[in-house]
């Protein structure tokens, strides 16, 4: 077996990876009631129940996201359906940059007659080039921030904070 710190030739450099977006929680749920029914229904009425369970693992499967490869300067936009990424590589032109926004979300919440909706803060990380934005990730400031200074370190891009 060999120790990758006696062969640095080895160690591969990390791709910067960001899950954009899965489905919603409904049919998020729904995936996982179709295991649970599928995996059941597997010892019992066999067919059907392979068959549940494969559109659990199917719903449980699909999300969305971006991946980099700095070695070639380029990214990709994908869909993710049971684990292959579907998407075309693009380059990432020379003027590009990393811009972090500030935002407010809000969410409305009711039941019957009384609602309820609540801000929150919350930061987004982009990559901006020419006319297009692509929205990578979003969370709480700190981890925004890091996220955002160890991407433009390893693309070489510039970050731009944009906090007001």
């Amino acid at each position: 077996m060999t120790d990758l710190k006696s062969n640095p030739a080895k160690i591969q450099p990390m791709k910067p990876h960001f899950i954009t977006g899965k489905l919603p929680p409904n049919f998020q749920a729904l995936g996982y009631i179709s295991l649970i029914i599928g995996f059941i229904f597997l010892f019992t009425h066999g067919v059907a129940g392979a068959i549940c369970l494969f559109v659990g693992i199917l719903i449980l499967s699909i999300w969305d996201g971006v991946i980099f490869n700095q070695k070639r300067h380029r990214y990709k936009e994908y869909t993710s359906v049971l684990f292959i990424r579907f998407g075309k590589w693009k380059k990432i032109l020379p003027d590009a940059e990393i811009h972090l926004y500030r935002t407010q979300e809000s969410q409305v919440m009711s039941v019957a007659s009384i609602t309820r909706q609540d801000f929150s803060e919350v930061y987004k990380l982009f990559l901006v080039q020419q006319e297009k934005e692509t929205e990578l990730s979003k969370g709480d400031k700190t981890k925004m921030i890091k996220r955002a200074k160890n991407l433009a370190e390893t693309l070489t891009l510039t970050l731009i904070l944009n906090e007001e």
